[in-house]
């Protein structure tokens, strides 16, 4: 039961690789054909559903942030405003080719290693 739960989670994220990776070469192409600077990641995001934008900028400033999520610890939030409001900055073809492997390698990651067998009597 649990090897084909894993194998499940394992080809969801290579099918989300893929994914992610056919995106990057669309925006690719479409920074060759178009005379514009290379689009943004944020603006790829916003242009492609622009509520979870904003929705997803407040789950991560007081949910997942553990300085906004823990009043004692008493730091300034860090996760949004200085990390993921700079990649939203970057070239939308690197952050989606850069998730698509990064998915790719977590699909594989405690997978075993096939050894081929071996003939024992090879130096017969």
């Amino acid at each position: 039961m649990v090897d084909m739960v894993v194998s499940i989670i394992r080809m969801l994220l290579k099918t989300l690789s893929a994914i992610l990776l056919l995106a990057a070469i669309w925006v690719f192409y479409t920074d060759l054909t178009t005379e514009q600077p290379s689009m943004m990641f944020g603006k790829f995001w916003y242009d492609l559903a622009p509520s979870s934008l904003q929705v997803t900028e407040a789950i991560i400033s007081r949910y997942v942030d553990p300085c906004g999520l823990i009043i004692q610890l008493g730091c300034s939030p860090f996760l949004w405003h200085p990390l993921i409001s700079a990649t939203l900055l970057w070239p939308a073809m690197l952050v989606l080719s850069g998730l698509a492997f990064i998915l790719f390698l977590l699909s594989n990651i405690g997978r075993k290693q096939r050894t081929p067998k071996r003939n024992k009597d090879y130096f017969k």
